[in-house]
């Protein structure tokens, strides 16, 4: 399967599922690709955070040069260094797409991110599966059951598996 398949069936899952959140933090946002769709399709705000200054860069002018009705910034900002004064409100939907695998002290990332959500909130971590991911870009890859064991693990609640097309599949879960 392409990936432009596999983005398209994220981008409609994403969609749907954050569709009534009005605050979403985007961890790895990268280019800002993700948070530009959101809020163009949903009119919502979207904070992103990611350690690449030229990723970071690049976002922040794709969003200047696109017209649209949400509003999205990104910053640099080592993901597990996240806190709730950083941020200006709690968010009702934490992402991460494609970059779980990177993250450093994901436990501390995952604790992090429930302390900047609403109390209704919710986090969704959307990942390639192993044997689709590793050959893409030769990094290594969680299986659903140990994403779904660390987010429980940092206390969020009401965790499923969510496959999404063929080597994609997310994994949402809820602060309270």
């Amino acid at each position: 399967m392409q990936l432009s398949v596999q983005i398209k069936h994220l981008k409609r899952f994403l969609k749907q599922e954050v569709s009534h959140s009005k605050r979403i933090l985007d961890i790895g946002c990268g280019d800002g690709s993700t948070a530009l769709y959101l809020i163009s399709s949903l009119h919502c705000a979207v904070q992103g955070i990611d350690l690449d200054a030229g990723r970071i860069h690049r976002a922040n002018e794709k969003f200047k040069r696109k017209a649209r009705r949400g509003f999205a910034v990104c910053s640099i900002l080592e993901a597990q260094d996240m806190r709730r004064t950083f941020f200006e409100k709690p968010f009702n939907a934490v992402i991460i797409t494609h970059s779980f695998h990177h993250l450093a002290n994901i436990g501390k990332v995952l604790r992090k991110a429930k302390s900047v959500l609403a109390n209704d909130g919710k986090i969704i971590i959307a990942e390639y599966t192993n044997s689709f991911g590793e050959t893409m870009d030769d990094c290594p890859r969680f299986a659903a059951r140990k994403i779904k064991l660390l987010a429980r693990n940092a206390g969020f609640k009401k965790l499923k598996k969510c496959n999404l097309s063929h080597g994609l599949f997310a994994i949402v879960g809820y602060k309270n």
